[in-house]
């Protein structure tokens, strides 16, 4: 998952979850520079509105070519600046029920978590109450942040 994904608020076909939270990442020294690029992106670049949201999906917890490994939380694939939103435990807790949830699924269909039916999982995740708009309403969510 890139920043540009973020930025777009990129909904998924196979998207876990919904999030919304400033990039936050550290300072990499103590210059004011430093900080004022840090304090820029935190309130203004990397902040999405009230209402906004992006799609994680499953895809960044399934490391390439492997065939069952699921990852969640820090270990999830996506850039640094995505990584400076998504590294938060509310975050890593909808990654973990999405996680563990496909190790079930993987057990009872048989199928690998490279190729594991998506769509199977989001409705799973959504009658276990994850919070998963339907496509019609993604596609309005889209179409009001374009």
């Amino acid at each position: 998952m890139t920043f540009d994904d973020y930025l777009a608020r990129r909904q998924f076909p196979d998207q876990i979850a919904v999030f919304n939270k400033a990039v936050d990442i550290h300072v990499y020294d103590d210059s004011e520079a430093e900080y004022q690029h840090y304090y820029k992106e935190y309130t203004q670049t990397g902040r999405l509105k009230p209402g906004e949201c992006y799609g994680i999906p499953y895809s960044i917890l399934v490391p390439q070519g492997w065939q069952n490994l699921w990852v969640a939380g820090r270990c999830n694939s996506s850039d640094v600046r995505v990584h400076g939103s998504i590294r938060v435990q509310p975050a890593a807790s909808m990654m973990g029920q999405a996680a563990g949830t496909a190790a079930v699924q993987s057990l009872a269909t048989g199928q690998p978590a490279c190729d594991l039916d998506t769509a199977a999982l989001v409705e799973t995740l959504r009658r276990a109450d994850a919070y998963l708009p339907q496509e019609k309403v993604r596609r309005q969510m889209t179409r009001t942040q374009a």
